[in-house]
């Protein structure tokens, strides 16, 4: 029996095509040979064109949740780097002391080398910053300050910094990176080390700050018990910098003659 006619059936519900393809494509035949031919060689086009109809919706569909996935991507990289990044900035910051220690360490051994009975100076960050003389009474100086340092500090590394070097002199100015009611035992210790060197000590009172009046009483009586010299200076008003516990040219003009004095006093 011969095809009378030829027509195409939609896809199944869920493929759709444009009005435009469906009419291009959507044809009756005529039954003759040629026509079943020509309808052979159209299927495959209309089968493409509605898969890539269907492909091209379902791209449309899945695009915000590709976009979503590189952005979380993305995003846990960017998270995971700031982590990292505030890590590396935490340890930085933790050692911060103890890196300039080091240094302050190294360079304090060099000034020392070579040195016959030396004046050394151990502080914080008002010794480090201080233009001392070069020489006292004729005995050279050397600048043992080191920035941020607290008594403990220096009770723990004062020794191992002289290197069992002999000094005359030891001037011992600490106190202000520690709290009031903090300094006195470890002081005392402190001065009972460094007396084992067999060299003058003198002790220094905190420049004007917070809690001053305190630190220097328990700095005094840490003194006293050792049978040491405790010497608070007079600084003039304005003599730090604004909000600060640093001396001003003016402040080191008040601070270092009368240590100088002292000192030249002690070994006279």
């Amino acid at each position: 029996m011969l095809l009378t006619s030829f027509t195409w059936h939609p896809f199944p519900k869920g493929i759709a095509f444009s009005k435009r393809a469906t009419a291009a494509r959507l044809v009756d035949v005529s039954a003759t040979g040629t026509g079943l031919l020509n309808a052979a060689v159209a299927l495959p086009n209309i089968v493409n064109h509605g898969l890539w109809c269907y492909a091209d919706r379902e791209m449309k569909r899945a695009l915000p949740w590709l976009l979503s996935a590189v952005l979380f991507v993305a995003f846990g990289a960017s998270f995971s780097e700031l982590q990292r990044m505030r890590t590396r900035f935490g340890e930085v910051t933790r050692h911060s002391f103890h890196d300039h220690q080091d240094v302050r360490k190294t360079m304090i051994r060099y000034a020392l080398s070579g040195l016959d009975r030396p004046i050394v100076f151990m502080g914080d960050s008002i010794t480090e910053m201080a233009r001392l003389p070069e020489t006292i009474n004729g005995r050279p100086v050397v600048n043992a300050g080191i920035g941020g340092a607290t008594v403990d500090d220096f009770d723990a590394v004062a020794l191992s910094l002289l290197d069992d070097r002999k000094p005359s002199v030891i001037v011992v100015e600490l106190g202000t990176n520690n709290a009031a009611g903090t300094i006195g035992a470890r002081y005392r210790s402190l001065l009972r080390k460094l007396k084992g060197t067999s060299a003058t000590l003198l002790a220094i009172g905190v420049t004007p700050q917070a809690e001053a009046a305190e630190k220097n009483a328990e700095i005094e009586a840490a003194a006293k018990s050792e049978g040491i010299r405790f010497l608070a200076i007079d600084i003039p008003a304005g003599s730090t910098f604004p909000n600060d516990v640093h001396l001003n040219a003016a402040g080191y003009a008040a601070w270092t003659p009368v240590i100088a004095a002292a000192i030249a006093d002690l070994i006279s």
